[in-house]
């Protein structure tokens, strides 16, 4: 691991986040105001109500409520207060700001009513994580993050991850992430066999295909997987029709 990747590793932080669900009697986002999915956003301190959509028309609707979804000083505030085992203060808090984020008929007292149970995830304070997702400070894309996406131990040690990827913080991007480890590590060692047979099972990644290749397509028109390991920097490069990575 050279001097930049090991810079990398110690500098690149993970930022807080903070959800909070919430378990009501019935769904009322949508038997009340007919919401079905999707989020609201405010400047009160819960920040993003996100609404489920599933089992939603079937006699089993989901009746927890992501009340609250925030990150980096807001999470940390409303954390704070689950840290310090305030959750009576929490409640009545998240309660009060649905209730002036709905507006009528959506009260205070209707929510209290409604209330069945609450559970915050916090992920600064997990153990597995110490964190929630990367959080790239001014210039972090440039350095850090170019400096993790190509190999250590002369090509032998692949990193992978949400961190690793222009889309972190999201699922997708750690698929993305872990597609071009495999993808680099199977180019590197010259595993032709295998190489077909991941293209088989798992396509190309937009995230890894360079913008500026002319698309190349087989008999049947499907695009081939040709020059898919793209760093958008331009640290890294796979070298058409080779597949062997070039430095």
């Amino acid at each position: 691991m050279n001097v930049e990747q090991k810079n990398a590793l110690r500098q690149l932080q993970y930022g807080p986040s903070v959800k909070i669900a919430i378990r009501f009697k019935e769904p009322w986002w949508t038997t009340k105001l007919n919401i079905v999915g999707g989020q609201s956003f405010t400047d009160l301190p819960i920040r993003t109500i996100v609404y489920p959509s599933h089992g939603v028309g079937t006699d089993t609707p989901s009746t927890v409520l992501i009340a609250s979804y925030c990150w980096t000083t807001d999470a940390e505030r409303l954390g704070s207060l689950a840290m310090a085992g305030q959750n009576e203060v929490l409640k009545e808090l998240v309660l009060c700001n649905l209730a002036s984020a709905h507006g009528d008929p959506i009260t205070y007292e209707f929510l209290c009513n409604q209330f069945l149970d609450m559970h915050v995830k916090d992920w600064t304070y997990d153990v597995q994580t110490m964190g929630a997702f990367a959080q790239f400070g001014p210039g972090d894309f440039q350095d850090v993050y170019t400096s993790l996406t190509y190999p250590a131990a002369n090509k032998r040690l692949h990193f992978a991850g949400e961190a690793i990827s222009t889309r972190h913080a999201w699922v997708v991007g750690a698929l993305d992430s872990a597609w071009r480890a495999v993808y680099e590590y199977l180019s590197v060692t010259k595993q032709d066999d295998k190489m077909e047979r991941f293209k088989e099972l798992w396509g190309k990644n937009v995230e890894w295909t360079s913008p500026s290749v002319q698309p190349q397509y087989d008999q049947s028109g499907q695009p081939l997987l040709s020059d898919l390991l793209y760093e958008h920097f331009g640290l890294i490069e796979a070298a058409i029709g080779v597949g062997e990575i070039k430095y």
